[in-house]
């Protein structure tokens, strides 16, 4: 799995210079249960190719073995590991050290800092170079990916609060990501790219590598059978992969009276078909491609009557 992607043209620095580097990459999907729902949801889908693990505030950086979410899921899913305490360079290397061998894992400090480290930015980036340092220097490092995750919601509607630009650490992560949902004030599914387009910019603007972290929305009122959600789905994951987006993970949770699981049958379906596309070996994947080409319909073409109900 470490063969994702590769620079294509220019050197990585005149890239980053220009603001314009390319990656040739595959857009690979995971999806993110509570601990509590994978007897529900894992039977159901392919294999994830990542998932979430969540460390909050005050439970530190434990070994790699010693959680039980971690041991509970399948063997080839990438375990993307978020931490929220500033652990020591102590800590940290003993977390690697417990990391088995060969094993590839994803690492998050503070995910969505953006939010509680506004105030203090220069502490943000000390603890991140702290971190880079700290793993750099392990042997586990060709194993490890650092990445750094926003949240969308602040970047569009808190810009008096922060700047999510400043939050940009190209030269410490090695893969810029965001947390990206869908406005609960507007009763439609917006369009991929509108949604993501403030990601696919930061891509661009600063020519890092981008996953989509957690991604996902739940049902409007109108949509009942879940045909338009998962006609989302399907839009959102075919644009991210058209804009070199190497990861995105379905968010899989009831988040208070919001519903972001694939309940209704049509989405379902839905995730299983767009994993078992997106996380096939490349070869099969580009022959599928080249075979079936499905008809792009825009959200808003059957839609129009439904969102202004």
């Amino acid at each position: 799995m470490t063969d994702q992607f590769e620079l294509v043209g220019a050197d990585r620095v005149t890239a980053i210079a220009r603001g314009a580097q390319k990656w040739k990459t595959r857009l690979r999907i995971g999806f993110h249960p509570t601990p509590s729902e994978y007897k529900r949801w894992l039977p159901r889908l392919p294999t994830p190719w990542f998932t979430r693990v969540f460390h909050s505030g005050g439970k530190g950086l434990p070994s790699y073995l010693g959680n039980d979410a971690i041991s509970r899921l399948p063997d080839r899913t990438i375990r993307h590991i978020s931490y929220k305490d500033r652990v020591g360079a102590t800590a940290i290397t003993a977390f690697l050290d417990s990391i088995p061998a060969g094993t590839e894992v994803w690492l998050t400090w503070h995910h969505e800092g953006d939010i509680d480290w506004a105030g203090d930015i220069g502490g943000y980036l000390a603890y991140w170079k702290l971190l880079r340092r700290t793993v750099d220097a392990h042997p586990a490092r060709p194993n490890v990916t650092l990445i750094n995750v926003h949240t969308l919601y602040a970047s569009r509607y808190k810009r008096r609060e922060m700047d999510w630009r400043r939050f940009m650490v190209p030269d410490l992560a090695d893969v810029d990501s965001w947390d990206c949902y869908r406005s609960a004030g507007v009763n439609a599914y917006e369009a991929p790219e509108a949604l993501l387009g403030l990601p696919i910019a930061a891509r661009h603007e600063f020519g890092v590598r981008t996953h989509i972290t957690e991604f996902g929305t739940h049902p409007t009122d109108w949509d009942t059978d879940g045909t338009w959600q998962a006609i989302w789905y399907r839009e959102a994951c075919a644009y991210l992969d058209r804009a070199g987006v190497e990861a995105v993970g379905f968010w899989c949770n009831a988040d208070g009276q919001f519903d972001y699981r694939p309940t209704k049958p049509r989405v379902l379906e839905e995730w299983r078909a767009l994993m078992n596309r997106y996380n096939a070996p490349i070869g099969a994947r580009q022959a599928a491609t080249a075979v079936v080409r499905p008809r792009r319909v825009g959200i808003s073409e059957g839609q129009r009557g439904a969102e202004n109900r």
